[in-house]
């Protein structure tokens, strides 16, 4: 059921150097109760649906905050760690999903998941298709190839896996990064861009980003950006790579050039969490904080639009939430005009902005 906490409007003048004003807005639409904290959104290609992950599921939502889907990660019967006291109760695990992604044509959606393994489902069944497992160190990032029939992953092994959809068989291993990876991106069908995140040797921590021919299984560049992203991703077009970093324990947003690694710009952006239009024009922000009282935890959205000098936050909103431990996630609807954003305290939240 939609939980409905009232509409607030923000709304900011912008002057474009060489353009007629901007006049952005930012509206909360509503937000849904989850079972548990919200560590990954997504997106479906067409826009229609989200998906939001949690402990033990993947739960799939319309705007109006009506639950359509529920994939659980794993069947409860399966839950209970083995035990061999019968005096005492056995320990309960839980799967947190690190991230989701959609095939292109959204007929598959695929979980990078804390537990060593990715998991994929088809979204017209809701069935499980494959449970991709022997990733050591658990998955931290999926992408799918342009066709949908390739699934890359990456993790804690520091290995790029390559699964064909067809039989859920690992058929290429891409080796070389020295640190966890934590972002990919399709080029095409045989090329595969992938982000590794680590400190060499106590050294200032730094991102490694490989391309990679699939076929071949060899990379074709290596380049260094830094400092330490955390959440990282690729922007759509496989450009440039976002990187929203942690200094004096505050957040801000570094933009990257793919290809290269040099910085291209930097924003003033508090967003633990980023989200980035198919046009690469405007950023979203997510950031969460504690207003001085247990319980109370603010969320603040802020809309960034790309400008000769880097992104400028132009507007933004606040909002209470449950409190949680943990950071928030955010995706950006294909159409570049609706927010999801996941919160610690188990709460999805949508938003919606205009820009004219």
């Amino acid at each position: 059921m939609v939980r409905k906490i009232g509409v607030l409007l923000a709304t900011l003048w912008i002057v474009a150097i060489g353009r007629a004003q901007d006049h952005v807005t930012v509206e909360f639409q509503g937000g849904v109760a989850m079972p548990s904290g919200v560590t990954a959104v997504a997106f479906s290609p067409n826009g229609n649906l989200i998906a939001a992950g949690c402990n033990d599921h993947v739960i799939i939502w319309d705007h109006a905050g009506q639950q359509l889907s529920d994939y659980p990660v794993v069947d409860e019967e399966d839950k209970t760690a083995p035990n061999d006291n019968p005096l005492t109760p056995a320990p309960q695990y839980h799967i947190s999903i690190r991230q989701l992604r959609y095939s292109r044509d959204g007929k598959l959606l695929a979980a990078a998941c804390q537990d060593s393994a990715a998991r994929v489902w088809d979204t017209t069944t809701g069935k499980l298709l494959w449970q991709l497992q022997e990733l050591k160190g658990g998955a931290f990032t999926v992408s799918f190839s342009p066709d949908g029939k390739w699934l890359a992953t990456g993790g804690g092994e520091r290995v790029v896996k390559i699964w064909d959809m067809a039989t859920g068989k690992s058929v290429h291993t891409l080796s070389g990064h020295q640190y966890d990876i934590r972002a990919l991106y399709f080029v095409d069908d045989n090329t595969v861009k992938s982000a590794a995140v680590g400190s060499p040797q106590g050294d200032a921590p730094r991102t490694e980003l490989r391309v990679w021919d699939i076929q071949k299984e060899v990379c074709s560049s290596v380049n260094v950006a830094g400092p330490q992203p955390d959440g990282c991703l690729y922007d759509p077009s496989g450009y440039n790579f976002f990187a929203p970093c942690t200094s004096s324990f505050n957040y801000f947003a570094r933009v990257f050039d793919a290809g290269t690694g040099s910085l291209s710009s930097s924003s003033d952006a508090i967003a633990e969490a980023i989200a980035v239009s198919q046009n690469d024009q405007v950023l979203v922000g997510v950031n969460t904080y504690h207003s001085g009282r247990r319980g109370a935890l603010k969320v603040e959205v802020s809309v960034y639009l790309h400008r000769p000098d880097g992104f400028t936050r132009k507007t933004y909103v606040t909002r209470a939430s449950v409190f949680g431990t943990g950071k928030a996630s955010a995706a950006l609807s294909p159409q570049g005009n609706t927010i999801a954003v996941g919160l610690p305290g188990g709460e999805l939240q949508v938003y919606s902005f205009t820009i004219f």
